[in-house]
């Protein structure tokens, strides 16, 4: 084993038996770059971490964090504490952290509209406002063929003005986020059109939960909490209609497991390509030794390559196996979910653990390319700053935030 190898083994060790212990979430310890907690489960995700930026817990104290929302003209954050409920604010200038809003109506998701205005929806009184910028509230939506809404639970908005929400019902089944009532409309989501007009758009989903568009607004995806745990996809036709959706991913047990097999075939395909790589180096090796013909700068570069192809080789594998080892089983599920601009879906998780709870991200074709761990599970999470490459994630009782090396497909 050459000097460098046994180094670079070295250093994964020591990261290794660092990441064994609690990490220290109040930003006395400094953290190890690249973050160990930020986890490339495919080479398609490693150009999105941030080398050298830590996942940071901005606030915590909340009893049910969820909702949070980039406002681009204030340049601020504005997230909910629920069952508190109230709508906490976060400036980034000083990591100032407020209560922007009381009797908030036990908001759950927000936005806000091309025009700058906040968009929220309130368990309690079972619908969908807006704040006016002249301070005044105006409600969007609160029943539907004569019948009161269950409780909206997330909102976005689409470039024709139209604003689109789920409506799971979660807060009116008990009285800690909202008023416990008797649900009257099947789970669904909606469409509010420009002139004020609510449309079903689909109730296909058991418990409509989290949403979001695609980059060019051509896809929908619809996170469902119920029995299913997935993620499915819907065509956008016009602007206004939906196409029959299809899954996905998968997010309940049954996709943790098959998540785990996933890793372990691939740490078994990774471990069979080092072998390969260290055989062909130790051939190519002795070629290139034989290539008296081959000036010496250049049989050094080739060196130098071959070194680097086996580094990067075990290091896939350490990855993969740190990230098996810390999985612990369970009926886990999405809930908030964002679109990056190359179309990557971001998807809070949590309900089963360590190893589990914090974003999965998955491509365009539902493949699990990345994974972003948290010590609470996640509930919702979107891009925000002023160039939309920092994450803000609200997990459980806490607000965290990671810059990323792209930025969300759209403002908030």
């Amino acid at each position: 084993m050459t000097t460098s190898r046994r180094t670079f083994l070295a250093t994964l060790a020591a990261s290794a038996a660092t990441s064994a212990f609690a990490r220290d979430w109040t930003g006395k310890v400094p953290q190890r770059y690249p973050d160990p907690d930020v986890i490339a489960l495919e080479p398609a995700f490693s150009k999105y971490i941030q080398g050298n930026s830590p996942i940071r817990r901005l606030h915590t104290g909340m009893l049910w964090a969820e909702g949070p929302a980039w406002n681009g003209s204030g340049d601020y954050l504005v997230w909910s504490d629920i069952p508190n409920n109230a709508q906490m604010r976060y400036l980034p200038e000083d990591g100032h952290v407020s209560v922007m809003r009381n009797n908030s109506g036990n908001s759950n998701g927000n936005t806000f509209d091309w025009q700058g205005r906040q968009i929220s929806c309130e368990h309690a009184n079972r619908r969908v406002v807006r704040y006016e910028l002249n301070g005044k509230m105006t409600v969007l939506a609160s029943e539907f063929e004569g019948k009161p809404l269950n409780a909206p639970n997330d909102v976005v908005v689409h470039p024709d003005g139209g604003v689109w929400f789920t409506d799971p019902g979660y807060g009116s089944m008990g009285d800690y986020e909202g008023n416990k009532g008797e649900l009257q409309l099947k789970e669904a989501v909606y469409r509010i059109d420009p002139g004020g007009k609510i449309e079903k758009v689909t109730e296909a989903e058991a418990k409509p939960n989290g949403l979001c568009f695609s980059p060019d607004y051509k896809k929908l995806y619809i996170v469902d909490t119920g029995a299913a745990k997935n993620i499915r996809v819907y065509d956008v036709s016009d602007g206004v209609k939906l196409s029959e959706g299809k899954e996905l991913a998968v997010m309940n047990e049954d996709a943790s497991v098959g998540m785990l097999a996933e890793c372990q075939r691939s740490e078994l395909l990774h471990q069979e390509l080092y072998s390969q790589g260290r055989n062909e180096a130790r051939s190519t090796s002795r070629r290139l030794l034989n290539a008296t013909s081959m000036p010496s700068d250049e049989l050094q570069q080739k060196f130098a390559e071959i070194r680097d192809l086996e580094q990067k080789i075990e290091e896939w594998t350490f990855k993969r196996k740190g990230f098996l080892t810390s999985r612990t089983k369970g009926q886990g599920g999405s809930d908030g979910i964002r679109c990056d601009v190359d179309g990557n879906v971001w998807a809070t998780a949590g309900w089963i653990g360590d190893g589990y709870d914090g974003v999965h991200v998955f491509s365009p074709e539902g493949q699990r390319i990345g994974f972003i761990k948290l010590p609470e599970t996640a509930s919702n999470l979107c891009f925000g700053g002023r160039k939309r490459n920092r994450l803000f994630i609200t997990a459980s009782q806490s607000l965290y935030s990671l810059y990323v090396n792209t930025s969300g497909a759209h403002f908030c």
